[in-house]
């Protein structure tokens, strides 16, 4: 059992829709079923049912749920335990100037970005 398999799990059982739940984490609807599949083989029972246009739990996938959702938050604090102790920055930065016009906030996050190891793109928004 992989957390990869249980993050599509409990994408699909929250959103009871395969195609959001992909969307969701990011991966294409035929990676998503193979993946899932994958954990059903592996755990020998359906986890899901699957009818034309709705996806419900099955007992088991019922059963799975709980402990798959404590499962990728303990992976998600492990991490970010690590992370601390390597000194790495975590969180979200954000930069606006309300008198910045048409400039793009996006270059005064570019002069702090290289400080931020797991820095990542955000789009930049400003309000009128």
């Amino acid at each position: 059992m992989e957390l990869r398999q249980l993050r599509h799990f409990v994408a699909v059982a929250e959103e009871l829709h395969f195609t959001r739940a992909a969307a969701k984490v990011h991966v294409v609807q035929s990676t998503l079923s193979a993946s899932i599949s994958g954990l059903e083989a592996e755990l020998g029972t359906a986890l899901l049912v699957r009818n034309n246009r709705r996806v419900d739990l099955t007992t088991a996938g019922q059963a799975l749920l709980p402990d798959a959702q404590h499962a990728l938050a303990a992976a998600e604090r492990a991490r970010a335990a690590v992370d601390a102790v390597r000194g790495l920055l975590s969180g979200q930065l954000r930069i606006g100037d309300p008198g910045a016009g048409n400039r793009r906030p996006a270059r005064a996050a570019g002069a702090v970005s290289p400080q931020l190891p797991a820095n990542r793109d955000h789009a930049a928004t400003r309000s009128h």
